[in-house]
């Protein structure tokens, strides 16, 4: 899959450039049009673990855009779609935000509230509890849109966020050892696990996965990634 990035002077632009030069993933110059738009809701880990699976799990010739909205979280679900217009209006959009401590069934009503500011849901299917596929519309043109919210059922994290995926990689294929005890995934993340491996490595790690185990890290991601080619 060809990746491009949008808004590459945000810090997340910056970010992925940086893991592309990292661990050899190609950037595409902004000079066709995009197929899938894929908006960063959280932060640079966030967008460079997305960028990863993108490259890793596509071949094909297929053209996401990567971008960050100027805020975060639930917030900037509409931004996105604003972005979505600036962009091309292309067939499909992705978006990914972390859950954090917030009930998933209260965060799907938030999103869903904000979503309507932007689009009509015209049908919206559960692919499991922590991402959904929606048909929308707007201004007559038809949407594909996936949300994908991170994170794992790990009991001893008091958060879910996209963390909860680089700390099982770390620890169960690098062998990095994770205190488990109660804690906040990014805390653990910044003050214990990435002091004892670069966040870089991880990702190599990713390259490295097969798919069927990159499905036991990100079961979500992988899925709705497979999808975004459906027309």
């Amino acid at each position: 899959m060809k990746i491009g990035v949008l808004t590459p002077n945000s810090r997340m632009g910056i970010g992925v450039s940086k893991l592309a030069r990292k661990i050899g993933i190609p950037l595409n110059p902004l000079t066709e049009k995009i197929d899938c738009l894929v908006g960063i809701l959280d932060g640079v880990l966030d967008a460079q673990a997305i960028a990863t699976l993108l490259y890793k799990l596509n071949g094909r010739e297929f053209y996401t855009g990567l971008a960050k909205p100027s805020s975060t979280g639930i917030t900037a679900t509409s931004l996105i779609i604003e972005m979505w217009s600036r962009f091309g209006r292309p067939s499909s959009v992705l978006l990914v935000l972390d859950q954090n401590a917030t009930e998933l069934e209260e965060l799907w009503t938030e999103i869903e509230k904000e979503l309507s500011k932007q689009v009509s849901i015209d049908e919206e299917t559960a692919i499991d509890k922590r991402a959904k596929r929606f048909l929308c519309s707007k201004a007559g043109l038809k949407l594909n849109l996936f949300i994908v919210i991170n994170g794992l059922d790990i009991s001893y994290l008091q958060a879910h966020t996209i963390e909860d995926h680089s700390i099982s990689i770390a620890k169960e294929e690098l062998g990095v050892s994770v205190k488990e005890e109660e804690s906040h995934p990014k805390d653990l993340w910044k003050s214990y696990v990435e002091q004892q491996v670069d966040r870089y490595r991880v990702f190599e790690e990713v390259m490295r996965l097969s798919e069927q185990k990159l499905r036991r890290y990100f079961p979500l991601h992988v899925k709705a990634i497979k999808a975004l080619e459906e027309r």
